[in-house]
């Protein structure tokens, strides 16, 4: 859209510049705000604003999971809680990885933009973070169903409860009445 954004600094302090046209710029009226400005971090400008949409969109996504994992749990036949723990589970896991890539691959394109060898309107910037979202998330989609890792974990998570249910049968066969009470706090 003919706007950019370039952060430098100061007698200390970071700022960033806006240029290009003022009639475009509706949020942002002025020239040069500081880096912390709620403004410029709202829209993801500098490394603070970048952290900030990092941690907002890897929330929304925690809590997207949470919701549809609740309705499969709620409206599946097939979906017990197994499959409920360990699909978050996994879907943490899975956002968390984005995440620190994410981090990585935005690094290394603010060392390539501070050289000056290319210089991204926002609007870009903000569309190659999303499909390396998209990119990374497929990727990680492949390693999931070729390595079988939900399964496995499903499978574990089950093999723990099995193993604790044994466990306390045999306490139930094996305690003397006195140590069961205690144990079981009567």
């Amino acid at each position: 859209m003919g706007i950019k954004a370039s952060v430098y600094k100061e007698k200390g302090f970071q700022y960033v510049k806006i240029t290009g046209y003022a009639g475009i710029r509706r949020i942002l009226k002025g020239t040069r705000y500081a880096i912390n400005n709620p403004q410029v971090l709202e829209l993801g400008i500098g490394n603070a604003g970048k952290n900030g949409a990092i941690i907002s969109g890897a929330r929304f996504c925690i809590w997207f999971s949470l919701a549809y994992r609740t309705i499969d749990l709620i409206f599946k036949d097939d979906y017990k809680v197994v499959d409920f723990i360990g699909d978050i589970t996994m879907d943490v896991a899975n956002i968390i990885v984005t995440v620190f890539i994410t981090k990585i691959m935005m690094m290394v394109g603010s060392g390539v933009a501070a050289t000056g060898v290319i210089t991204i309107p926002i609007s870009g910037g903000i569309f190659l973070v999303v499909l390396m979202g998209f990119i990374i998330t497929f990727a990680i989609d492949y390693l999931d169903k070729k390595y079988q890792l939900s399964d496995k974990l499903k499978n574990a998570i089950k093999q723990g409860i099995q193993e604790r249910n044994r466990v306390e049968e045999w306490n139930l066969k094996n305690l003397s009445p006195t140590l069961n009470s205690l144990r079981e706090g009567f």
